[in-house]
């Protein structure tokens, strides 16, 4: 699965007014599709949406925590723990042998090895935040199309509650003669394009093996 090669934060913001139809800032500010963007990409791993990690550690001898996050900084959910063993020339990977829970992104072990042994950890990642407009993505190809539908039911939201708030419109003005029943139904028609995509993006978690033993 490929990722968008150099497709920045400006690109996704120009698809998101193409979306919108504002070819030009209009109703919605860059900082605000800007910030649009970071919510929805933060949003995506709660909504089944991630990117799959292997990160490979070595857990020193005779100890009794290990923190994940030292492997992985964008790390939510480990699926999986492996040692190896054999070696690094001739690896024997297998389940991690030893009763562990996890807590806040660290591993304690109850009895730890009395040597340092090599494990590999699996996990389920979020994706990176963008900052700058030549920041690059780090969703794949078959996903971003969420993000830019994602931003763009959330800039017609705000519109819609901004259009519901009286006190909005004691000027009697609005933006560009839309009445909040009409970004009502912008909202619903792009929801359901949003959910259509997210449901062909979302990922099937692997069966967990669980640890009852502590």
């Amino acid at each position: 699965m490929g990722f968008n090669d150099g497709m920045t934060r400006q690109d996704i913001r120009q698809a998101v007014r193409d979306g919108l139809h504002e070819s030009v800032a209009d109703l919605w500010t860059d900082a605000e599709i800007n910030r649009h963007i970071n919510e929805e990409i933060r949003s995506l791993p709660a909504k089944g949406v991630y990117l799959e990690a292997v990160n490979d550690g070595t857990l020193a001898a005779d100890s009794y925590t290990f923190s994940l996050t030292s492997l992985d900084s964008s790390l939510r959910i480990i699926e999986d723990i492996w040692q190896n063993n054999g070696t690094a020339t001739d690896p024997d990977w297998g389940p991690f042998l030893y009763d562990y829970t996890i807590y806040n992104n660290t591993l304690y072990i109850k009895n730890p090895p009395t040597d340092a042994i090599p494990i590999r950890v699996f996990s389920q990642d979020g994706f990176t935040e963008l900052s700058t407009d030549t920041a690059t993505i780090t969703i794949p190809n078959d996903t971003v199309e969420v993000v830019t539908v994602g931003v763009v039911l959330r800039c017609y939201r705000s519109l819609m509650a901004y259009l519901m708030n009286s006190n909005n419109l004691d000027l009697g003005t609005r933006p560009n003669s839309v009445s909040a029943s009409q970004a009502a139904q912008w909202v619903a028609e792009v929801k359901k394009d949003y959910k259509e995509l997210l449901q062909g993006a979302r990922r099937v978690p692997k069966p967990r093996e669980i640890n009852l033993v502590f």
